[in-house]
């Protein structure tokens, strides 16, 4: 066997114990091929080296997969949908005021609003970079690009539907009786769980929906800050 044919594989011994054997070029399963019987009564079999050609696949995939990541940051699709489901969400935000307090006069309380408020008086800066960023990041990545992109893959509808309530429940603490007490917030964060997930599944990349969760935020900080709604 020559020395470059040697470098490109990997060697397995098997003990033969007394018996001596030959066996040269024979291929199993594993396209594995038997080469030789050593001085110790010891088949060598050379095993093909493909460790190379995974890694660069590998390496192939992976930059593909960051590239795709980068990419979503440089179109403006992205940015349109994004700034579309923030219209979408505030309309249904006035609609949902209309109705609540205008209509029915509704004044039961919002346990989450007031959990923002409570902290604002608290501590401001936690509230906006927390709340305004981070706690959008987080729940898109579970409700949408985990949650709804995994059911996804065997029915639609139910991503819809489990994204959405999972991401409406948690805005009640994931409390079955805070749940039921306030029941009639629940709608708007179920719609507002919907759009957030037609942003993601129309455009395809999770920054759509993350954008506009991030807008919505600050727009409530705004107007529980500034205005007092």
């Amino acid at each position: 066997m020559s020395n470059k044919k040697r470098e490109s594989e990997s060697l397995i011994n098997i003990s033969l114990g007394d018996k001596n054997l030959k066996i040269e070029n024979i291929k199993d399963n594993n396209n594995s091929n038997v080469k030789d019987v050593n001085e110790n009564n010891e088949i060598i079999i050379g095993v093909e080296n493909s460790n190379k050609e995974k890694n660069s696949k590998v390496n192939e995939n992976s930059k593909n997969l960051i590239l795709n990541f980068l990419k979503q940051f440089v179109l403006l699709r992205v940015y349109i949908t994004a700034i579309s489901a923030y219209f979408a969400i505030i309309l249904v935000d006035i609609l949902n005021y209309v109705i609540q307090y205008m209509l029915i006069k509704n004044n039961k309380n919002n346990s989450n609003t007031e959990a923002i408020v409570n902290e604002m008086k608290k501590n401001i800066l936690f509230v906006i970079i927390f709340g305004n960023i981070i706690s959008p990041i987080i729940e898109e990545l579970i409700c949408r690009r985990l949650i709804f992109y995994f059911i996804n893959k065997w029915s639609k509808l139910l991503a819809y539907l489990i994204s959405s309530f999972i991401f409406a429940f948690g805005h009640f603490g994931f409390s079955l009786i805070t749940l039921i007490k306030e029941f009639n917030n629940f709608p708007l964060y179920f719609i507002t769980g919907v759009i957030y997930a037609y942003a993601y599944d129309y455009e395809g990349y999770i920054l759509a929906s993350i954008y506009a969760h991030i807008l919505i935020n600050f727009t409530s900080f705004f107007l529980t800050f500034f205005v007092g709604i």
